[in-house]
């Protein structure tokens, strides 16, 4: 359950900054490669607030 929702985050977290930055069209999300960095980027981030707290 935890992979599919580290999935969904990091292809949401992917897909926002590429529609700003006009790399996706409205209608087209991010791709798996895209999804997969941007979940390494959540791993990051959670990594980061885990370990000062």
């Amino acid at each position: 359950m935890r992979t599919a929702l580290l999935g969904i985050v990091g292809a949401f977290f992917a897909t926002s900054p590429g529609r700003t930055l006009g790399w996706y069209d409205p209608s087209v999300g991010a791709g798996l490669i895209d999804a997969t960095i941007g979940a390494i980027l959540v791993l990051i981030i959670r990594g980061a607030v885990t370990r000062r707290t």
